[in-house]
């Protein structure tokens, strides 16, 4: 894979979703924070698009921070889950969708 096939996979990921600005009233500015950002692979965030938090707003940033590093461990274990189940049906498929010889 060329490195540039490489940078079209590349997303970044709100590791707090931005989602929460609206239904939880968190500051956009923290959210939008480079501490809230990661780069991850467009799969995993695909995968990561139904995640939510719902911890109550941080009364401040270093609260938020200590948030982000949980919410990116859930994360870690919730993707890593979904790609359990993503690779167990793509064997599936393929096992069956290949004519034998």
């Amino acid at each position: 894979m060329s490195s540039y096939e490489a940078w079209l996979d590349l997303s970044v990921d709100h590791v707090v979703p931005r989602n929460v600005v609206k239904r939880l009233g968190y500051p956009i500015e923290w959210v939008e924070d480079l501490v809230n950002l990661r780069t991850c692979c467009r799969a995993c965030n695909e995968f990561l698009n139904q995640f939510k938090v719902a911890d109550a707003v941080p009364t401040d940033l270093g609260s938020f921070v200590a948030l982000v590093a949980a919410t990116l461990e859930a994360k870690r274990e919730w993707v890593m889950r979904r790609h359990v189940s993503e690779r167990a049906w793509y064997d599936e498929w393929m096992s069956s969708s290949i004519p034998s010889p």
